[in-house]
């Protein structure tokens, strides 16, 4: 990265791979370390934190309130971050964990609507 136009232009990427990597296509690769059972568990972590991800973005969507778009300024600022500057997939795997609990956070509000739904027996088409 050449200067702050470099950077501005590298930070989707950044945010792309703070997010959502280990990308799946390298889910069901053999790795040189942890071997396919590992690849398959991170891919399968992964699939855990995409509906996370989904989840908080709903919440957002239908309930927008500022200490919620704080949250989501924090993890997205940490794992733009993350992803600008860790070079190794292992490292950021485990350093964006911290962010990703303040989505985590925010994905238990409709978790916890469709969990109470479920037991209700009500429809998820009647609200």
């Amino acid at each position: 990265l050449g200067g702050a136009r470099d950077l501005g232009r590298y930070l989707p990427r950044a945010l792309g791979i703070g997010l959502f990597a280990p990308f799946p296509g390298s889910w069901l690769k053999s790795g040189a370390h942890v071997g396919r059972a590992g690849r398959l568990l991170a891919g399968g972590e992964m699939l855990l934190f995409y509906a996370v991800e989904l989840l908080a973005l709903w919440h957002l969507l239908r309930r927008p309130s500022v200490p919620a778009l704080y949250l989501l300024a924090v993890a997205l600022i940490g794992c733009v971050a993350l992803g600008a500057v860790v070079l190794n997939i292992g490292t950021l795997f485990r350093l964006r964990c911290g962010f990703f609990a303040l989505l985590l956070v925010l994905a238990a509000g409709p978790a916890s609507a469709a969990y109470s739904r479920t037991r209700s027996g009500r429809s998820w088409a009647r609200r």
